[in-house]
């Protein structure tokens, strides 16, 4: 009798550990087929131009982006302050790498080199003070915008650019913010270029 017990408990144990496993199984399956396809996406969707510089000017390079705004998640803020992500669209890497990149391209398309390394007497600061979505109706940039001559200020400037938002789908979320990006980041090119006069036409 205490073997038929035995016997007994082993197999109800493994009906029962059966059950739980095919339960976690199925759970799995579950959880994986509601996640959404990412996508992800750069700053810039333009063609690259052919140019060519006789020479080039260099200007130092820092950007700085708190560290909440810094993320390959892009924020939409809501009323009272409440902020979410986007649920399946990214950039495809850090806004500060990006903007970096964008920087650095926008710059030598007009013979000018920014370099991050190094000391120059001249250097650009840009401050992200806003990148994101508003409400899910506006796309906002904030740039803080400083030129040094050494170690003074030569000229601040802040350029706020904003695009409004005609649909709710992720896609059109995330152009109007690039479109509200690359605006920016044309705008401290053309402050650069007329607060240092280094720029010049490439041949």
């Amino acid at each position: 009798m205490t073997r038929y017990f035995h016997i007994r408990a082993q197999s109800i144990t493994f009906v029962v550990a059966m059950a739980l496993g095919l339960l976690g199984f199925t759970g799995c399956v579950n959880i994986k087929a509601t996640l959404p396809a990412q996508s992800y996406y750069t700053l810039s969707s333009q063609e690259p131009k052919d140019y060519e510089c006789k020479s080039f000017s260099t200007i130092g390079l820092e950007v700085e982006v708190p560290t909440y705004l810094n993320s390959q998640q892009i924020i939409i803020t809501q009323k009272h302050a409440q902020v979410e992500t986007l649920a399946s669209t990214r950039w495809l890497t850090l806004p500060s790498l990006l903007l970096q990149d964008t920087l650095e391209s926008n710059a030598r398309a007009h013979c000018v080199v920014l370099n991050t390394l190094g000391a120059y007497p001249l250097k650009l600061h840009i401050k992200v003070r806003e990148i994101g979505i508003y409400q899910k109706e506006q796309a906002r940039v904030v740039l803080e915008y400083t030129l040094l001559k050494g170690q003074a200020f030569h000229k601040i400037r802040t350029f706020l650019s904003t695009k409004d938002i005609d649909s709710s789908d992720e896609r059109a979320m995330l152009h109007a913010l690039q479109d509200s990006l690359e605006s920016a980041l044309a705008r401290v090119q053309t402050a650069l270029c007329d607060d240092t006069k280094l720029c010049t036409k490439p041949r």
